[in-house]
């Protein structure tokens, strides 16, 4: 793992929590895969976690979503 995923996971794990951020970072790897829009990205990952029940405030979900975006960027920087 580079320095900077691992920077952005660990930030992430403290502020949302290991598996709150787990959960995020699985929604959002799913919905990376599919050819829609960034807003129809996040607006997807958004109704994903709400489906599996995940209820916390609206910025700290917005914020899980865009670290794990940020922790995706680097995974594909090593390739």
């Amino acid at each position: 793992m580079s320095m900077k995923s691992t920077i952005i996971s660990s930030f992430a794990k403290i502020i949302l929590g290991s598996a709150l951020f787990e959960r995020i970072k699985a929604t959002v790897l799913r919905q990376e895969e599919k050819y829609l829009a960034g807003s129809q990205k996040r607006d997807a990952v958004l109704t994903e976690l709400q489906v599996i029940g995940i209820s916390t405030a609206t910025y700290l979900i917005n914020l899980g979503i865009e670290l794990a975006v940020a922790w995706l960027k680097t995974q594909s920087e090593k390739k």
